[in-house]
C-alpha cells in the first residue's frame, strides 16, 4: 500500500488547475476576458499556453510516477 504524500497532493492540485485552465480556454475564453479584465492582462489565457502547461504537468506526473510517488 502506497501512502499519498505532499508531492502527490500538490501534483493533483496542479493537475486540477491545469484541467480548469484548459476548460476555460477552450469553452469560456470570452467570459474570462469580460469578467476579469485586470487578471486577463496579468494572466492571459491562450491555447498555446494551456498546451505547454498540460505538457509540463504530464511530464512532472511521469517523473513522480517513475519515482513511485504518485499512487495511480
Amino acid at each position: 500500500m502506497m501512502l499519498i504524500n505532499l508531492e502527490a497532493i500538490l501534483w493533483y492540485a496542479v493537475l486540477i488547475d491545469c484541467i480548469g485552465a484548459s476548460i476555460v480556454t477552450l469553452f469560456f475564453l470570452d467570459w474570462y476576458r469580460e469578467n476579469f479584465p485586470k487578471l486577463q492582462k496579468i494572466f492571459p489565457l491562450g491555447k498555446g499556453w494551456c498546451i505547454a502547461y498540460f505538457i509540463g504537468v504530464v511530464w512532472l506526473g511521469c517523473l513522480l510516477y517513475r519515482m513511485k510517488i504518485l499512487p495511480w
